[in-house]
Parts: structure tokens; sequence; C-alpha cells
């Protein structure tokens, strides 16, 4: 439970000998949430069954992919008199945030006294379908992107009566270790130009080159998605202006976008040179507004042997963003 108080306790389900996980302080009008300890989710499903005792306006919660300042996403079912209200949500510092879908209506969902109902949100990169007693086909069904990775949470706002959680389940879809290599996997170019083509580096090795100066450009990888995963890859940036600076913005660059969405949002590792050395700047701009540069590490002298194909890896699971 978090510092915010609640009154969180494994108790005997009405002496049924099932226990059960139950949140008691009620009449208080706030928040109290529980978050579940493990590794942070990107992709798989949760699963939970609650209770709701009594006719009120009480809410029982499901937080995930949500940072350690509660931004993230949170689903929530809110029960009046029999009815059911299902509702998606952006989180922002674990108050509601902008609506993802509309709202879905069960009634007499809450009919049978003493009943168990279950919530099952399913993730799968930026697909986000929530539903209640396993009916899939009535569930909130969004595509959303903003947030990729965090921890799950249960939670209960404005409670009138008790509230018990049971069978609180979390299965993550494990990353996959199968790689494909280029050139034979298919490119497709962004349509901002560019002059990429497979071409001879003069070894008798096909490559992969664009060969248009003084713009940026980029060739995308059709039906590859990936949340958790690599990207690693050889490249080799021939020229360089000696004049130019390591801004970021200025000088020659090699960039790789990844977790990108439909709508090109994502990251990008770029890789600029000035002269011969090396500045590596991580954009971890996913809402596609402005660039947020950050400086990662750069190496001197890092192109002096104009011939040498070098090798870039990103890695990126949950939260985590590693560059070698």
């Amino acid at each position: 439970p978090r510092d915010d108080g609640g009154q969180w306790q494994i108790v005997d389900d009405e002496a049924t000998g099932n226990y059960t996980y139950r949140q008691s302080a009620i009449n208080d009008n706030k928040l109290h949430i529980a978050t579940l300890e493990g590794e942070p989710l990107s992709d798989g499903t949760i699963e939970a069954k609650f209770k709701m005792t009594k006719d009120s306006d009480s809410k029982v919660k499901i937080y995930f992919r949500t940072d350690s300042e509660g931004n993230g996403y949170v689903a929530y079912i809110k029960k009046s008199g029999n009815n059911a209200y299902l509702y998606l949500y952006t989180s922002r510092y674990y108050a509601l945030g902008w609506q993802i879908g509309s709202t879905l209506t069960f009634s007499n969902f809450f009919s049978t006294p003493n009943a168990w109902p279950s919530i099952k949100i399913e993730l799968d990169k930026e697909s986000i379908k929530v539903y209640l007693d396993g009916n899939a086909t009535k569930a909130i069904d969004q595509i959303h992107s903003t947030y990729t990775s965090g921890s799950v949470a249960i939670a209960t706002d404005s409670l009138k009566d008790i509230v018990y959680f049971d069978d609180v389940r979390v299965k993550r879809t494990p990353i996959s270790e199968q790689y494909t290599e280029k050139p034979t996997l298919p490119f497709v170019p962004d349509n901002d130009g560019g002059n990429w083509i497979i071409m001879d580096d003069g070894t008798g090795n096909n490559v992969y080159a664009q060969l248009q100066q003084k713009g940026k450009f980029r060739s995308m990888i059709p039906d590859v998605q990936i949340q958790d995963g690599f990207v690693e890859t050889k490249f080799n940036l021939h020229y360089s202006d000696p004049s130019s600076t390591l801004s970021g913005d200025i000088g020659e660059a090699f960039s790789v976008y990844f977790r990108m969405s439909e709508k090109k949002r994502g990251y990008e590792l770029r890789l600029v040179r000035a002269g011969n050395n090396l500045t590596v700047f991580l954009d971890e701009n996913i809402t596609g507004e402005t660039e947020k540069l950050t400086k990662m590490g750069g190496i001197q002298n890092f192109f002096v042997d104009a011939t040498e194909w070098h090798t870039v890896k990103v890695k990126f699971e949950g939260n985590s963003v590693k560059v070698y």
C-alpha cells in the first residue's frame, strides 16, 4: 500500500476459507492504492476478481503501465445501485487524465449478492482492451501509445462500503529472442524523400545506403512492432563536415528509431559525427511535439578509419534503454 492510508488487510472472506485482500477505509472520499511488486509490465494481461458490497457509488480501479509519479493508465468500475460502469483513462499523478474510448454500461451487473465479478486488461503494444467477466465482445478496445511500461496497482476510490480483491494475476508477454538480418528484410522509405538504394559497398557486400545529402530522411521496416527487445545494426558515416558541431542537429547523423507508433511517434537514438568524433543522443519524444534530446556520451576520434564499419545496439525493456 502507498503511504496515503487505507486499511488493507488479508482476511478470510466471510469465514469461507478463501483468503482475500480487503480495503475497508470507507466514507473518506479518498483514493487508496496498493502496488503489486515485481518487474514493470509492458505487454501482457492483468486479471482480478473483486467484490463490492451494498449499493453505493464506490469505484474499483486498476492502474497499469504507471511510473513512480502515477502517470500511466487506469481502468475502473463504478458501482451505482446494481449497475456497473466501465471506464478507461490516462492517469496523471494518479488523478484521472483523458478518457480513452466510451463508457460501457452493464445493467444489473451486481444483482447477485456476494458475487465475485472479474476485470481483465489485455496489453499488446499500442492495443489496450478492457472487459468484465470474460465478455470480450463487450469491451473497451482502443489504440493508445503514450505509456509503454510501468507498475500495476489495485485501488479503491470514494468507498461507501468494504471492497475485496482476489486472484489478482499479471502475465507478461515474453520477449522474443528471434531476429531477422537485413538487407534481406524489406525497408520502405518514408515520404520525406531521400535516395535509398541497395548497393555494393566496393567489397562485394550489398548494403542499404542513403545518398541524399542535406536533409533528414527515414526508412521504416514494415510490419515490425517491438515493445521490449533490441535493435542492432552496422553503419558507416563516410563523410562529415569538420567545421560542424556536436549540438545534435548540426553534422552528419545516423539514427535508429524504435517503439514507433503509426503516427511516427517514438524514440530516436541519434549518432552524430563531427569531424572524427562521435556523440550519442537519445530523443525521448513520444508525443511528437518537441525534441527532448539527452546526451548519452561521446567518443573522440571514433571515425579515424573511413572504411571501417561500426556496430550499434540499443536494448530497451520497460523504462530501461541501454546503448553500446
